[in-house]
């Protein structure tokens, strides 16, 4: 029932429910009880019944079941709390890949970039062979850290080693590409795909949308919905921040707008992009109320960040950071090299 409730219906609060009212009967909780108890926990944030599961874990020995301790590290990833994950994985005696797979993706999966692909490079000397679920992580992480060199890396390995594209791994490998700018490649693994289901379109019109190709991000929604799956609320974000560049016309724009806030309140995206709209319209006034209204509602922006690889090193930047020790020298070249280009600075949002 257990089993059932956290996995097949996904009834997460009934499963943490069922447990106590089988210790309250006196039944005896064992190694196929607990996992499935932290399956729940991690799903709905029920981190203070999970340490309660994992005191009594010790208490009847089960500190050493790998299935177990592979649960733990997922329900503390999920909860936040990459120490404690972490210190389960310690002090495992005998980790095989389910362990591994779990601590990487919680890492990935929770902003810790660095620290994924770390841990990616200890499970390699230790001799372990990634799996899907490795290589999914572990692509996510290389987006988050613009490791364009090892994200190809993967790619590689994945076509060395004939491994089936899927969705999971396909849309992955577009998304890293997406992230470090390299829209050749997410489109030629795009146009690899036999079946591409939503998250794999998506995966690659926001790699257009975010790297200026607004033209081909809206080609590709027109062509999705044509012949591929029905667009969800992460397509029409991305498609219609793509549009936000060109779009002028007042009564379109009010409806991308409402369309915007409708979507996700709490997305600090939208009211960005919502800002940039009537900046382009001219309506200062609205675009500055948009900006209150963000604070208002209690929303803040993550600074925007960039990446580059020179020489196997990444080197990251922050919008507004000025720490960066070869920060003056960057600037003039990066100067320099724009004027060579013929750039000429868009002052219409000034």
């Amino acid at each position: 029932m257990l089993r059932g409730l956290a996995t097949t219906w996904k009834k997460y609060d009934f499963c943490v429910e069922l447990y106590y009212k089988l210790k309250s009967f006196g039944l005896k909780a064992n190694n196929f009880t607990y996992p499935f108890l932290f399956i729940a926990c991690g799903n709905v944030g029920g981190l203070v019944h999970g340490k309660i599961g994992h005191c009594l874990v010790f208490k009847t020995g089960l500190d050493g079941d790998e299935y177990v301790n592979h649960s733990l590290i997922t329900m503390y990833a999920r909860c936040g709390e990459m120490g404690f994950a972490k210190k389960v994985f310690d002090e495992m005696s005998d980790r095989g890949l389910v362990s591994w797979n779990s601590m990487i993706s919680g890492y990935s999966k929770m902003g810790f970039a660095k620290e994924a692909i770390g841990l990616f490079m200890e499970m390699r000397e230790e001799g372990f062979e990634p799996d899907e679920m490795t290589l999914v992580s572990v692509l996510g992480a290389c987006a988050g850290l613009g490791d364009l060199g090892l994200g190809r890396w993967v790619d590689w390995f994945v076509v060395d080693k004939k491994m089936e594209v899927n969705s999971y791994v396909g849309s992955a490998l577009i998304d890293m590409y997406g992230k470090c700018g390299d829209l050749i490649s997410a489109r030629r693994v795009f146009d690899s795909m036999p079946n591409k289901d939503v998250v794999t379109w998506n995966a690659f019109i926001t790699g257009c949308a975010q790297n200026g190709a607004s033209n081909e991000a809206i080609v590709l929604f027109n062509e999705m919905r044509e012949a591929g799956p029905n667009p969800d609320k992460v397509t029409m974000i991305e498609v219609l921040s793509a549009c936000s560049t060109r779009c002028r016309n007042a009564d379109v724009g009010e409806r991308v707008i409402e369309l915007f806030l409708k979507m996700e309140l709490s997305n600090s995206g939208n009211y960005v992009i919502s800002s940039k709209i009537y900046a382009n319209m001219k309506r200062w006034d609205d675009c500055a109320k948009m900006r209150v209204l963000m604070r208002q509602c209690g929303v803040s922006k993550t600074p925007g960040c960039s990446w580059i690889d020179i020489g196997a090193r990444v080197h990251e930047f922050h919008a507004g950071d000025s720490l960066h020790h070869h920060l003056v020298i960057i600037y003039q070249l990066l100067n320099e090299e724009m004027k060579r280009e013929g750039y000429v600075p868009n002052t219409d949002c000034i």
